[in-house]
């Protein structure tokens, strides 16, 4: 049982504290030090709301994401704090991975779809949409 009142006991309680945080410190450092370890704390950011809102219509949910926001940010400020340069290749080969995925992303016939969706919406409306030089007429028409 910890004595409070105890001075020796509270300055071995808060020497154990120091060495744990130190040792904390070290695994980050060398997570954010290797490749796959970046990838990894970027996917547990994004997983865990870092850089998005943990908000939804229900209550509760929102409850349990706050909770893990509020710890997947103590990771995200040891991390700045300890490894800053770090970070910012973890940022830049994240933005690298999603540029690589949608170049890789195969035409599903989805997007054609909403692409035509579009013009017949904006046909609709009266909408005309400039191709070319934008020399055209009202009718999509080069103008003479």
């Amino acid at each position: 049982m910890f004595d409070s009142t105890n001075r020796r006991a509270i300055r071995e309680r808060e020497k154990k504290s120091k060495l744990l945080e130190r040792s904390n410190e070290h695994i980050f450092i060398a997570l954010m030090g290797e490749y796959n370890g970046r990838e990894w704390m970027h996917t547990r950011f994004l997983r865990n709301h870092i850089f998005s809102t943990p908000f939804t219509t229900d209550p509760v949910q929102t409850a349990f994401n706050c909770g893990i926001q509020n710890d997947a940010l103590q990771e995200f400020l040891l991390v700045v704090r300890l490894c800053p340069d770090e970070y910012l290749m973890m940022m830049r080969e994240a933005d690298e991975r999603r540029i690589a995925d949608d170049n890789r992303r195969t035409d599903t016939g989805v997007d054609a779809e909403r692409e035509a969706g579009n013009r017949a919406e904006a046909e609709r409306l009266g909408i005309v949409a400039k191709r070319g030089n934008g020399t055209e007429d009202a009718d999509g028409d080069e103008a003479d």
